[in-house]
């Protein structure tokens, strides 16, 4: 019997980890796949990566990576897909010449402002390749990231390559630390 109170004790006091969902958002060739099948942390789960994060204050969550249909695409229209959703990478790619503004433009006016309030997710812009960037096979030069950030209204730009294991963790590290932040877990 007092072990049946001790283990009730236990399971009422447990604080549930929180798992935040995430959505890669950009035109075909960015790289979204690549992060989803590239993370080796974590575990697939019906089209999405999960993946246990810790941050500084050792309090545990879990991100959920979201790999979306283009927007030209049939499924990039179901609004299922962003419901829940706590935050968005958008996404391009250094050897691609769609920039991040554009980006962001085309798929709020188009998919997410019918389906999600703007408000109600936190937003973060990344490029990938960026192995390639100053080379001759990178389309945006070095002026358009900074000239993107200045569009956006933000002080950072992640530069990521999955392939050369650059950038991404301290994207999801920052993007888990923020979210933990807005969307603390209930007690």
């Amino acid at each position: 019997m007092a072990f049946m109170k001790h283990f009730f004790f236990l399971e009422t006091f447990q604080m549930q980890i929180p798992e935040y969902k995430v959505l890669l958002i950009g035109p075909s060739l960015s790289g979204k796949s690549s992060i989803v099948q590239g993370i080796t942390e974590g575990y697939n789960d019906g089209g999405h990566r999960i993946i246990n994060l810790t941050n500084q204050k050792m309090e545990s969550y879990k991100i959920a990576l979201y790999d979306t249909a283009c927007i030209n695409e049939p499924a990039a229209l179901q609004p299922e897909r962003y419901q829940g959703t706590h935050a968005i990478i958008f996404m391009t790619s250094y050897d691609l010449d769609e920039t991040l503004p554009n980006i962001r433009k085309l798929w709020r006016e188009k998919v997410l402002d019918q389906f999600i309030d703007p408000s109600s997710y936190l937003s973060f812009y990344a490029i990938h390749k960026c192995d390639i960037k100053g080379t001759e096979k990178a389309k945006i030069p070095f002026d358009a990231v900074s000239k993107a950030k200045e569009e956006l209204g933000v002080d950072q730009i992640y530069d990521i390559s999955v392939q050369q294991k650059i950038g991404l963790k301290i994207l999801l590290e920052t993007i888990g630390e923020k979210l933990f932040e807005r969307f603390p877990p209930s007690k």
